[in-house]
């Protein structure tokens, strides 16, 4: 009898995003056509997997609820009632000052790559050739002077002088 196969990467985000919309591990187990004690069991087996899968499936959500809730506010914001327009435009600030402050406290992004796009392109290319094969493509491409020639007459394929 052929063993159990571990679930795919896609099933255990599935599992994951169900779990922080707050799905019960039972209504998973129905909906997956699995036992409980299963589902439960793949969190501690696969934690390798499981953990960064649901830390991007709770970001997710919860960029998914901040969405929402600004929309709630910004039609709040329109209401014609002053008290609760202005508790919208509060809580508005209130968002965007945090946001500011998050941003303000993530490291600095990385320096901008000193690699041309068709250098980087070129080395790509480069990659997987013998040296052999490197020594032939420098040879053709790299400029000799007559001296550099191997018989020290003129570089081959030059015209003459």
């Amino acid at each position: 009898m052929a063993g159990v196969l571990p679930p795919t990467d896609e099933m255990l985000y599935f599992i994951a995003e169900l779990r922080a919309d707050g799905k019960s591990w039972e209504a998973i187990a129905r909906q997956l056509r699995k036992a409980p004690r299963t589902i439960r069991r793949w969190r501690t087996r696969y934690l390798d997997r499981w953990l960064p899968l649901q830390v991007r499936a709770e970001r997710h959500m919860a960029n998914e609820s901040e969405c929402e809730s600004v929309l709630v506010l910004r039609n709040q914001l329109r209401s014609k009632d002053d008290k609760l327009s202005s508790l919208a435009a509060r809580a508005l600030i209130a968002l965007r000052l945090d946001l500011a402050r998050i941003d303000a406290r993530k490291p600095p992004d990385p320096p901008a790559s000193r690699v041309s796009p068709e250098l980087l392109h070129l080395f790509t290319g480069l990659d997987g050739h013998s040296n052999a094969e490197l020594d032939s493509i420098i040879e053709l491409i790299q400029p000799r002077t007559p001296a550099e020639a191997p018989d020290g007459g003129p570089e081959p394929g030059a015209s003459p002088a």
